[in-house]
């Protein structure tokens, strides 16, 4: 123990020697440490660490997939079969959204809350009253649901508060249990608080408030299943025990045969340890991209610090030559150096846990968008703290071990003879100092690639032709709030909305529809007439319900037939309007104006086919283009005739002769001063849509960018390090070659020839990295090949230029050297 302190101490004498060295050593270990950190503190709690709750391997989610689609929520009635009829989960639970309330991205309820006579808008999430039980979750304060709750419609309404919302509205105060609040206009009685750590079964939410839902279904439009397998049983064997009520929730199922054949024909078990998140589905890809990335910037690290103490091992050879002739083995000297790497790695590590305190809270923030928030649970974390020591003795080992057996290598004799620096070994030794360069050249390559490759598609995602009219567009998305009995004055109410908004200045055109042209999840089956023997999957379109006004406004044209007119009212035969996709898909090179279809679901008349739309993008910027429909508003009313409280919803359109962001206060004044209640649920420019849409790909390719630029400025100062050094040992060979008759040009392009070698060996070695990053990041890239060649040239390119940049300053001191001053110190 006392040589090792004596070991410690002397390390850190020899290194506040050398301050220069020293600091950047630990900057740059800091950052390489911190980057890796920052990412584990993020993807820890999104991808890899298990639900806070009683053994969460037992957890599974309960769903059904078929043809086309695979969703995690079922239908309500769904939840209560499984409850009841089950043989092999010892509890089974569910959350659920109310159909009366807006519901969030992650399946979170908005609730409005009065707490003390202020209102607010918070998450929360409708839960089963078994919840906490089948989760095996204790309270913090109070009592948590029980089954009771929710039950009786007379019961006295409960509540749960999150131990954050606790903290934050109550202050902590432990007779907030039993306590009123008003949700909805509803008072409420909290009953307890969940504990610290507990945010539910979705990752990326962190609910307010739970509420327990009631027992009728028809209150619900979806549920989301989690059960708990008894012990011993597998998932295997609940999959083959549940089959049987599968087949009961399949016979209780809404919905028409077609959509259960292509949403629900297989029962699906998914284990839930890590929680349910479409959050986490998302950014899994990414996260493992990200992952390899900041771990080669820490190779790259490692390897610039390697080359340091390659450096400086061969500085300190007369002091290792002395102690060798003193006495001192060959392994007290490496434990000697290794202590010093140590202590280099070990404030790295701090410093750089301090990064990454400060780039985790950053990244949250990149996650989250304005309309869609995201709370993770992150931070400097045991986990995080156990994963930076496990990198922190990786860094030790990889920076410190290599130099230091080489800077021992041979015995006493050995070291006398190289202080004559024999050519051989001269040599050897400047290419094992070098090594770590060509390492480091490599690497960038394969990250300033992946960048590359990522840049390039944003820039497709970015220019792409969406179809529509991206920069003159504004979307209101609203509800009514006036009293409407018939669908008539409902068809009425809408009509005047677009008269309004049409009749506003600088306004080109405006249009009503029931869906956002960028938001089109919702499928329909169709049946064209003549068209026989078509596969179910096959028959899926999606589908939009318009006014007359709305190609015009959005800027799709027609490209066969015409447009809606006034005259496609409840009076004339049922119109509609599909993509160029679907007519060829269903029609060949045939003209399919005037031909007819019919929807499988529901009792509509058959559709008259009167023209033909450009395609657009409807959903996904990456989607294939499905097979779409246009239905007139004003014809939809029509079937709904005789209809009661008949209610107003969905998105004014309106094209502006300019910017289309300066419509967004006369809009919303003209919907107001029409109906003061409106509900205002989003105002987006089309370019703001496509801008959500397009968050996690700028997100992945800012990311990668700034980790590819911190990889290139370590890679320079790495060769900077690597010539300045070679540079100083080389002087008196400088100066001979000067006073034989080289010219400071020659001695100029010795030194940049050296750094230019060095960077073309790592170049040819990183080739296959580069390719490498373009197939594993093929799912994520847009119009660019897996092998882009102006990428890759690019990336070349940058590295050759920033390669010269680093050579310049060691050549430009080789220049400077004074033959006369080298060969006297000869």
């Amino acid at each position: 123990m006392g040589a090792l302190w004596q070991d410690i101490r002397f390390g850190i004498r020899t290194l506040a020697k050398n301050p220069g060295f020293t600091a950047v050593a630990v900057l740059t270990l800091a950052l390489g440490i911190g980057a890796n950190a920052a990412i584990f503190s993020i993807l820890d709690p999104l991808l890899l660490r298990k639900l806070p709750v009683h053994n969460p391997d037992e957890l599974v989610l309960v769903h059904a997939a078929g043809t086309i689609s695979s969703e995690d929520y079922s239908e309500p009635s769904a939840y209560f079969i499984y409850r009841d009829n089950n043989s092999v989960f010892s509890g089974v639970a569910a959350t659920a959204n109310h159909n009366e309330f807006p519901t969030t991205r992650y399946g979170q309820t908005t609730l409005s809350v009065t707490h003390g006579g202020q209102p607010a808008t918070i998450d929360g999430r409708m839960v089963s009253g078994n919840y906490f039980t089948v989760l095996g979750v204790r309270p913090f304060r109070g009592r948590l649901l029980n089954e009771s709750d929710g039950k009786s419609p007379s019961g006295d309404p409960v509540a749960v508060l999150s131990f954050d919302y606790w903290r934050s509205a109550f202050n902590s105060d432990g007779k907030a249990i039993g306590k009123i609040i008003l949700i909805h206009d509803f008072p409420f009685t909290i009953v307890g608080v969940t504990p610290p750590d507990f945010f539910g079964v979705q990752v990326g939410s962190i609910p307010a408030i739970y509420l327990p839902f009631g027992t009728d279904p028809k209150t619900y439009d979806w549920v989301q299943i989690i059960g708990r397998l008894k012990p011993g049983v597998s998932l295997a064997q609940a999959q083959a025990g549940l089959e049987p009520v599968f087949k009961q929730v399949m016979a209780a199922s809404s919905l028409p045969e077609i959509e259960k054949e292509q949403d629900m024909s297989r029962l699906s078990l998914v284990s839930a340890a890590r929680g349910i998140s479409e959050l986490s589905a998302q950014y899994s890809l990414p996260g493992k991209i990200l992952t390899i990335i900041v771990g080669l910037v820490l190779l790259i690290a490692c390897s610039n610090v390697a080359s340091l103490l390659f450096a400086r091992g061969a500085a300190r050879r007369k002091e290792i030559t002395v102690r060798l002739a003193l006495g001192a083995g060959r392994w007290r000297l490496v434990r000697q150096l290794l202590t010093e790497s140590a202590l280099l790695a070990l404030t790295g590590a701090a410093l750089g846990l301090f990064v990454a305190s400060w780039a985790s809270r950053l990244l949250i923030a990149s996650l989250s968008t304005e309309h869609s928030p995201v709370q993770l649970a992150a931070g400097l974390s045991s986990r995080v703290l156990v994963f930076t020591a496990g990198v922190l003795v990786f860094t030790v080992l990889l920076i410190g071990l290599v130099p230091a057996l080489a800077a021992t290598r041979g015995g006493l004799a050995q070291h006398l003879k190289v202080q004559s620096s024999s050519p051989g070994s001269t040599a050897r030794r400047s290419w094992l100092a070098q090594s770590p360069v060509v390492i480091q050249v490599a690497l960038s390559v394969t990250v300033l690639a992946a960048a590359g490759l990522l840049l390039h598609s944003l820039y497709n995602l970015e220019t792409a032709d969406l179809g529509f009219d991206r920069d003159h567009v504004l979307t209101v998305s609203f509800a009514c709030c006036r009293v409407v009995r018939t669908s008539g004055e409902a068809n009425a109410i809408e009509n005047e909305f677009v008269a309004r908004a049409a009749r506003l200045p600088s306004v080109r055109s405006a249009s009503f529809s029931v869906y956002s042209q960028t938001n089109r999840e919702m499928g329909i089956n169709v049946a064209v007439e003549g068209d026989v023997g078509r596969p179910i999957e096959e028959q899926h379109v999606f589908f939009n319900v318009i006014t007359f006004s709305y190609f015009e406004t959005m800027g799709i044209p027609i490209l066969m037939g015409r447009d809606f007119t006034e005259h496609d009212n409840g009076d004339a035969p049922l119109a509609a309007i599909i993509n160029h996709t679907m007519a060829r898909h269903y029609f060949g090179s045939s003209n399919p104006i005037g031909r007819r279809f019919k929807f499988v679901e529901g009792k509509w008349p058959p559709l008259e086919i009167i023209g033909v739309a450009a395609d657009s993008v409807y959903n996904d910027l990456r989607e294939h283009t499905p097979d779409f429909v246009y239905i007139n508003l004003a014809q939809l009313w029509a079937l709904k005739r005789g209809t009661n409280s008949a209610g107003i919803g969905g998105v004014l359109n309106v094209r502006a002769n300019g910017n289309a962001k300066t419509l967004s206060g006369p809009v919303l004044e003209m919907i107001r001063s029409f109906d003061s209640a409106a509900t205002i649920n989003s105002v987006r420019t089309m370019r703001e849509q496509v801008d959500i849409s397009l968050h996690q790909d700028r997100l992945i390719a800012a990311l990668c960018s700034t980790f590819s630029l911190l990889a290139l400025a370590l890679t320079c100062v790495g060769l900077y390090g690597t010539l300045s050094f070679s540079v100083a040992r080389r002087t008196n060979e400088i100066g001979v070659r000067m006073a034989l008759g080289a010219s400071p040009r020659d001695i100029f392009r010795l030194v940049v020839g050296a750094g230019m070698r060095l960077t073309i060996a790592g170049l040819l070695a990183g080739a296959a990295g580069a390719i490498a990053s373009g197939y594993f990041l093929a799912s994520l890239l847009f119009g660019v090949k897996r092998a882009d060649p102006v990428t890759f040239a690019s990336v070349a390119l940058l590295l050759l230029a920033a390669a010269i940049l680093a050579c310049y300053v060691p050549a430009r001191r080789a220049m400077r050297v004074d033959p006369l001053v080298a060969l006297r110190d000869e």
